[in-house]
């Protein structure tokens, strides 16, 4: 199941130091095999680490396996501890130099399960793919609503979106539905007045962009 490494090795020596101590203070429940690989919840593939312990070792679990499939799964479980809050466990924090290593490791392991035939898609196009013809029903789409309702998004999550669509030409009908569900009633500033603050506040911002595009173009 695992490999050779330095990294096993380093891997059971935080275990078995964790396994034959008495705890005091601070514990996560850590499962020695992973649940991904076929561990058990039976107290033997349990043991209680700190959080800097069990945020090491599913980083190490990470590099003890060679095969990219079950690697791709502990990667996951793993940079769950990484962008995911447990009102249950305190989250070890690291610097922004070992953050920028573990995401280039994500990258490589990312890029490796989905490319080529690791991919589930890769060959099937047309009718051969599982998706081709299939629309979602009215109320798949509701609840596709319902879970993203009121949920904010980040500025990370809007600065990429915007990244992603920059530059993309929009079609004559999507500029077509989009004027159209902006127009009168519809449109959600209809009928508000904007305070002079607002009104300031977008002059000067419509100001800002006007200087900084000069500036990127030497003018």
């Amino acid at each position: 199941m695992f490999n050779n490494s330095k990294y096993t090795k380093w891997y059971f020596n935080i275990v078995d130091r964790a396994s034959t101590r008495v705890h005091s203070g601070y514990t996560e429940k850590h499962h020695i095999i992973p649940k991904c690989l076929g561990g058990s919840n039976d107290n033997e593939n349990i043991v209680a680490l700190t959080a800097r312990e069990h945020f090491i070792c599913h980083w190490l679990l990470t590099k003890m396996v060679d095969d990219i499939k079950p690697k791709y799964k502990l990667w996951n479980a793993f940079s769950c501890m990484l962008y995911r809050e447990n009102p249950k466990q305190t989250r070890y924090k690291v610097n922004s130099r070992t953050f920028n290593k573990i995401k280039e490791q994500g990258a490589i392991i990312k890029s490796v399960r989905w490319t080529g035939e690791n991919n589930p898609m890769y060959g099937r196009k047309g009718e051969l793919s599982p998706i081709f013809g299939k629309k979602q029903s009215e109320s798949h789409i509701e609840k596709l609503r319902e879970a993203r309702t009121g949920i904010k998004r980040t500025e990370e999550s809007k600065n990429k979106q915007r990244g992603q669509l920059k530059g993309v030409p929009k079609s004559e009908e999507h500029k077509l539905k989009t004027s159209e569900s902006l127009r009168g009633e519809k449109n959600p500033m209809f009928g508000k007045k904007l305070s002079a603050e607002t009104i300031a506040k977008r002059t000067a911002t419509l100001q800002a962009n006007k200087l900084a595009k000069k500036l990127a173009q030497g003018v």
